[in-house]
Formats: C-alpha cells, structure tokens, sequence
C-alpha cells in the first residue's frame, strides 16, 4: 500500500498539501530576497481589510475548538453511564471557554491596539459570543453514527492545532524578529532597530510581540483550515457542492491571511511563507499520526486464514 492510499480514511487528498508545501517553499525563498523592499512598496496600517483581518480572520480556524467540543460530546454524551454524560458536557465547556479565552487574546484589549480590538469586558463577551455560535452550528451539522471516526478526527485536530501552537511559540522566541511595523514607528523603535533577515537568529531578543515577527503565526493557524475537509464524513449532509467548499475554502482563506499580514506591516514574506510551511508540515504529521495511531492494518487472505 502506498503512502499516500494510507491517508484515505482522512477523505482528504494530500497531493494539493504537498503542493502548497512547494508553493510556499519558493515563496520563502523569493522573500529572503525581497522582504524589505516588498513592505515598503505594499504596507498600509490603516487598511480596513488588513486590520480587519489581524481582529477577526483567527476566528475562522478557532472554529474547530468548539467543533472538536461538540464531536467528543456527541461521541460521550448519548452513553448510558453519568460518568460519560458528564464528561461530554466537560468537554464542550472547557473547548468553548478555551475557544473564548484564545478569542478574547486577539479581538481583546492590547497595549499596541492594531486592529479592531474592543474594550473588556466585550473582548470576553464577543469571543464567547464567536465560540457559541460556532458550537450550535457544528452541533446542527454533525452527525454521530461512527464513533471511531469522530473520536480520531477530533483528536487529530486537537493535535495539530496544540503542536503548530507550541512550535510557532517557542521559534519566534529564539528568532527574535522585529516586524516591519515596529522598524518604521520612531515612537517605539527609540533604540534604532534595523531590519535583518529571517536566518538571523538573535535568542533572548523577542521582549515583546514586537520582536516576534519570524514565523508568522497567524498564517501558521490559518493553515489549520486544511483540516477542514476532515469534517466532511460527519456531516449531515454530503454532496460534492460542499466538498468542494471544504477543499477550496481553506487554500483562499490562506492567502488572503498571508497578504493581510504584510499589508498591515506585521509580517515580511518570509515570516508568512515559514508560518505556513510549519503549519503545513504539522498537518501532514498528525495525518501521519493519525494513520498510524488509529487504522488498522489491513490483513491479507493468508493472515484471515
């Protein structure tokens, strides 16, 4: 069996993964080449579409919080004993407060204020606002007849938001960065900082968010949506017209997220081209994962005997 029929219960394709992988591969190094000069032509702080989208575009993937509350609960709650009932309803509460809290962080208040971001307490009350909503619509569209199914799908995307969280962190830690926005603003480049190249580590230097331009993360997360056609064995309802949305909905998102994050001087080229060769790489780790943690092997007429 190849490697790549060993993904089919993903009912995704991994061809056009692996070719936005190269995409983003040349991206990458067309930006090690031209990230100053392409900020300086393209960046506008106040576009409407950029701030817009440093606010609010995050919650588009963060739906699959609240998503991954529902599968567990639709998977526990129906069991016959308490013990599962209540640990279904545990585990939607935790994933929508997770899902707000994570929410409040980007459209809550902040000390530099980009964006549309709101004064609390309505940066807790949207954000849970956003998670609820999204709960009542995964729990309108999912459907529960295979457990198994459910119970991996929900796990494998659980897994990779947690390891592109945590890998995008500790990365823009040691790189230290400084965005195109913070170079430009005498008001908070007051030691002179100028621009250098992604390659050039500089550990201990990322103080503040300002300092963490290299890889991007929200293009990292954006790539998250690629797990969206991993939904569509449990919807409701099935047909190619959504099919097709899942498919092409996660790769035009995507884009518009690595534009956006230049537009608005908070990424070079390079900090989204790596943001979402991460991404796309834990995307095929846990798909990997998946396979492998949770199908089981076919057996061959020999082995039935």
């Amino acid at each position: 069996m190849s490697f790549l029929s060993k993904l089919k219960w993903m009912d995704t394709s991994i061809v056009p993964t692996l070719i936005a992988l190269l995409f983003f591969l040349v991206t990458l190094i067309i930006g090690s080449f031209t990230d100053l000069a392409l900020s300086q032509a393209i960046v506008n702080q106040e576009s409407v579409f950029g701030k817009f989208f440093e606010t609010y575009a995050l919650m588009i993937p963060f739906c699959l919080i609240p998503g991954v509350g529902v599968i567990l609960f639709k998977v526990f709650f129906p069991k016959d004993k308490v013990i599962f009932k209540v640990l279904g309803v545990a585990i939607l509460a935790f994933t929508i407060v997770a899902g707000t809290i994570l929410a409040h962080h980007y459209i809550g208040p902040d000390e530099e204020w980009y964006g549309y971001r709101l004064h609390d307490p309505w940066g807790y009350i949207v954000g849970a606002i956003i998670m609820i909503v999204f709960a009542v619509i995964f729990f309108l569209i999912i459907k529960s007849d295979n457990p198994s199914l459910m119970i991996r799908t929900a796990l494998v995307i659980l897994l990779a938001m947690l390891i592109q969280w945590g890998l995008i962190e500790v990365i823009k830690r040691f790189n230290g960065r400084p965005r195109y926005r913070f170079l430009i603003d005498e008001s908070l480049n007051t030691k002179g900082e100028v621009f250098r190249q992604w390659w050039e580590f500089k550990p201990g230097t990322a103080i503040d968010d300002a300092h963490k331009s290299w890889p991007s993360g929200h293009s990292a997360t954006a790539v998250q949506t690629l797990l969206f056609p991993l939904l569509f064995p449990l919807l409701r309802k099935q047909n190619n017209i959504i099919k097709t949305i899942l498919y092409v909905a996660g790769p035009v998102y995507i884009l518009l997220m690595i534009f956006a994050r230049i537009l608005v001087g908070a990424h070079f080229l390079s900090d989204v081209s790596t943001g979402c060769i991460l991404g796309i790489g834990v995307v095929l780790l846990v798909w990997f994962l998946g396979h492998k943690l949770f199908v089981k092997k076919e057996t061959t007429p020999a082995q039935q005997e």
